[in-house]
């Protein structure tokens, strides 16, 4: 979670992006439901699983991630995807 006394400014003046779980699905073109499994793996022992960061932010019982959390998330996992297909290529 985001701790800085300048947070609520930076998220009015529009320097913070906030996307809840609506915008995350639609940014990412999964459903909600994927969305919710892909949150809730906790398997700490398989490196495969790419695990979804927490929420930046709650308000109330809504989630929040920034842009950039949820921007390096994805870096994470296109490394991760490309990095395992050059381990294992696909012989056809």
């Amino acid at each position: 979670m985001i701790e800085n006394d300048n947070f609520e400014e930076a998220v009015a003046n529009g320097n913070i992006v906030l996307l809840g779980i609506k915008q995350i699905c639609k940014r990412l073109t999964i459903s909600r439901s994927t969305f919710i499994r892909i949150r809730s793996i906790d398997d700490p022992v398989d490196p495969k699983k790419m695990y979804f960061p927490a929420p930046d932010v709650m308000t109330g019982r809504s989630p929040f991630w920034t842009a950039e959390t949820l921007n390096i998330w994805i870096a994470k996992v296109i490394d991760y995807n490309e990095r395992n297909i050059l381990q294992h290529p696909v012989i056809g």
